[in-house]
């Protein structure tokens, strides 16, 4: 990376953690030269006391956060539920991360695999383990488990997340899911909100006026509804704050990879 960085270059863009992201922005600011970065995030998930809790919808909340055992980008990484249907979501949630098999990728019965590296799996052992000394609730997993050789951690639910939790603070790259409970609108955003990220988010009502609203308030860069994602070449990929600058895909991302020319001719 510092050879590529270093060479005669017209812009940077990188994929990649937020730690390397801002080195890279320094080194292209000494370069003068722009850069486009997509880094990590902390995507919150709204349910609204309206949203539709069919299966189907609670297993979509299962896999975008346990997709992948965990480590994408923008996947959901905190869930905000109506404290109406809060324990509702939590014991569905938990059913579904129960009958799920954690084991060898390579085994066709194999529902999560193991993290990238142990190193992953140290760091987010250290983010559960201060979150129940701080008081939170490990409604099921944990911990690394026994008799599998790997880079693996349980699929875990943890309720009771405060706000000062590592968990809060800090992108959980791996199969970890904080649920917390919200009474109205604007404690929901604040709470979404409440991070150094804003890549992606999620909102789950049958209100159209509610998703314009509660969207808007969001600061984050894209936004579902319910099962509509946002996913697609022809949108603009990229964050707010941590997350990032700029935009990859559609034309917004083609116009940041592209430096415009004025020709002014005479006929």
């Amino acid at each position: 990376g510092e050879m590529m960085t270093s060479a005669d270059i017209d812009m940077i863009s990188f994929t990649g953690s937020t730690q390397t992201g801002k080195k890279l922005t320094k080194i292209a600011a000494d370069k003068y030269i722009p850069i486009i970065t997509e880094l990590g995030g902390s995507s919150p998930g709204i349910v609204f006391e309206d949203a539709d809790l069919s299966d189907e919808t609670i297993e979509l909340i299962y896999g975008l956060r346990f997709w992948n055992t965990g480590q994408s980008c923008d996947a959901l990484k905190r869930l905000i539920v109506h404290e109406s249907i809060f324990d509702e979501v939590v014991n569905r949630l938990t059913k579904i991360v129960l009958s799920k098999k954690l084991g060898d990728a390579l085994d066709e019965d194999t529902d999560l695999g193991s993290l990238v590296a142990d190193r992953q799996v140290v760091k987010l052992d250290r983010q559960v383990q201060d979150l129940i000394a701080k008081g939170a609730k490990v409604i099921v997993g944990g911990n690394r488990p026994k008799g599998l050789k790997g880079a693996f951690y349980e699929p875990t639910i943890l309720t009771d997340v405060t706000e000062e939790m590592a968990v809060w603070n800090e992108e959980t790259f791996g199969p970890v899911l904080p649920i917390v409970p919200f009474r109205n609108e604007d404690e929901a955003i604040q709470l979404a909100n409440a991070t150094k990220y804003g890549l992606g988010a999620s909102i789950f009502t049958e209100d159209g006026d509610r998703y314009d609203r509660v969207a808007r308030g969001l600061n984050t860069s894209m936004i579902s509804h319910n099962s509509v994602m946002y996913w697609s070449p022809l949108n603009p990929f990229g964050g707010y704050k941590d997350s990032g600058m700029g935009r990859t895909h559609g034309k917004f991302g083609f116009a940041d990879v592209t430096q415009p020319k004025v020709l002014s001719k005479q006929k």
